[in-house]
């Protein structure tokens, strides 16, 4: 039979949850409550899940870098919603939801009472929606923390009770698993793990649990790496998954990259670590304040684990030398934990009112205005605010004449116009991704060809891509001096937009919102293409 205890508990989970969902509806970018998620990576993993649901195998027939996981997770997201973006509101909420399970066990793990597990498990979710780096949300690191968080709820464990169960172990593993397969330069706090449960398993001398530990890591690990071989395989696209995720990312970002001496990068990598640490000094503040707390507290298990993972993560994201802003969001995705932990430690103590809880939901209610900027330039639903992709996608709607348009965008990356109208997914280079031509020539080259052979019905153009000085978009004859004049030959601009962006952060913080000006182009008849 059910107590009042309890059933006060079953309450406050559900109003946990309902803050949750609430907090995901008024600051994510993919919400109903907005036009629509204008990252550009977010668009095109959508583009690739939609491509993928209709057949389209990726890395064979159409291509984008990232991991098949990561097109997993946006293959589902179409699967809810073909159009649009509620399929990524959802998935994204569901996976929000499930970094404070992951959080609330570890706190039941420390001894945290139920009542106040629920509610200090919520700063980790919404300390991530807060964090700038979360931008508008549908990163890989955003995904890859609930892997992160199961892993390191079961290595905590461990710490705790010296041995895991093989089922636990496996899920190490797998987890291990599904971060290497949605990006592999996120994989740095399973070294972590890995180092951690080694150097206790070979200080005990416990050899053969040792041996039984690496093998079930390894069936986890193998076991989702064998589905995604027999799926490529299948389709006779394993060798394409591995030339594009491996060889492509490697050799193209290298050679993109800075070329210094090891020294010289290993302190270029202090200052990109640091800047998120500035730009969020409660952030940092909370985290140092929590370290010394488990540390004095005699929560050394949780000292230790959460400052090895954190440095691993950190180092490892880094080093690949992809420094942009969503990449602290590895980094402070094992920082939140050790904050909640403090936090409910300290609520317990002090034995807090319930009248404290309700003031501890209101500022998590606030805090992603706070501490994200970037969600002040998403575009409500009520907003007379034109969005562009959603403009563009009706325009060919009205113009395509009964059969499905082809587009690709022919100087930047995808901005989800095909999540408002029926793109046929034909071409295998459907835009021009971060990588330079140098790196990588093949891209633009065959975007280029297409350009010149006047295949696609329509073209996306960025007006101001190196250069955020704006024009003024009803200037016709400003707007063409934009574009590129053998697009011009082919091809005539029909619609122009913008969307507000933010800049890149320094340690000063956030620059100010910008506006990313961009056109979209229709073949000229004269020059039809087949």
């Amino acid at each position: 039979m059910v107590n009042q205890s309890q059933k006060r508990v079953r309450w406050q989970t559900g109003g946990a949850i309902f803050l949750l969902v609430l907090i995901a509806l008024i600051y994510l970018a993919a919400s109903p409550l907005f036009k629509g998620n204008p990252w550009v990576d977010s668009n095109a993993m959508l583009t690739i899940g939609q491509a993928w649901q209709r057949g389209v195998i990726p890395y064979k027939e159409i291509f984008e870098q990232r991991g098949p996981v990561m097109f997993f997770y946006y293959y589902l997201t179409n699967l809810i919603s073909p159009y649009g973006y509620f399929g990524l509101f959802v998935i994204e909420t569901l996976n929000l939801i499930g970094l404070w399970f992951w959080t609330k066990k570890l706190l039941a793990l420390l001894n945290i009472k139920p009542a106040v597990q629920v509610w200090a498990a919520l700063i980790v979710p919404v300390g991530l929606v807060a964090n700038y780096s979360f931008e508008h949300g549908g990163s890989p690191e955003e995904f890859a923390l609930f892997w992160l968080l199961g892993s390191f709820y079961f290595l905590a464990k461990f710490l705790q009770t010296k041995q895991l169960t093989p089922a636990a172990v496996i899920f190490v593993g797998f987890s291990a698993a599904a971060v290497f397969w949605i990006k592999y330069s996120l994989l740095g706090a399973w070294i972590g793990f890995v180092l951690i449960v080694l150097w206790q398993l070979i200080r005990q001398k416990r050899w053969v649990y040792l041996l039984k530990t690496v093998a079930y890591f390894l069936i986890g690990f193998g076991g989702l790496t064998l589905i995604i071989w027999a799926y490529f395989a299948s389709v006779h696209a394993w060798n394409d998954l591995l030339h594009v995720y491996f060889t492509v990312n490697m050799s193209a970002y290298a050679a993109s990259g800075e070329h210094h001496g090891l020294l010289v990068r290993v302190l270029g990598l202090i200052r990109p670590i640091l800047v998120g640490f500035i730009v969020h000094p409660f952030l940092t503040v909370s985290f140092v304040a929590a370290l010394v707390w488990a540390y004095l507290k005699q929560q050394r298990h949780l000292f230790w684990l959460t400052l090895i993972t954190t440095a691993m993560a950190a180092l490892l994201a880094y080093w690949s030398l992809l420094r942009y802003p969503y990449i602290f969001l590895i980094v402070v995705g094992p920082m939140l934990p050790v904050i909640a932990w403090a936090l409910a430690d300290l609520a317990q103590r002090f034995r807090v009112k319930s009248w404290w809880y309700l003031l501890y939901a209101l500022v998590l209610l606030d805090l992603p205005n706070v501490g994200n900027i970037v969600t002040h330039t998403n575009v409500p639903v009520w907003s007379k605010q034109v969005y562009p992709a959603q403009a563009f996608g009706r325009y060919i709607d009205e113009h395509r004449q009964g059969k499905t348009a082809t587009l690709v965008y022919a100087n930047f990356i995808d901005m989800g116009v095909d999540r408002y109208t029926d793109i046929n997914h034909r071409y295998y280079f459907f835009e021009q991704s971060n990588f330079t031509k140098k790196a990588f020539p093949a891209q633009h080259n065959y975007v280029d060809d297409l350009v010149k052979k006047q295949k696609p019905d329509y073209l996306v153009f960025d007006l101001n891509l190196t250069n955020l000085k704006q024009i003024d978009l009803n200037d016709h004859k400003a707007v063409n001096k934009k574009v590129d004049p053998a697009i011009l030959d082919k091809y005539q601009v029909v619609a122009a937009g913008s969307t507000k962006t933010i800049g890149a952060v320094y340690v000063t913080g956030p620059r100010k919102i910008d506006q990313v000006q961009y056109v979209l182009l229709s073949r000229k008849e004269a020059h039809h293409a087949d």
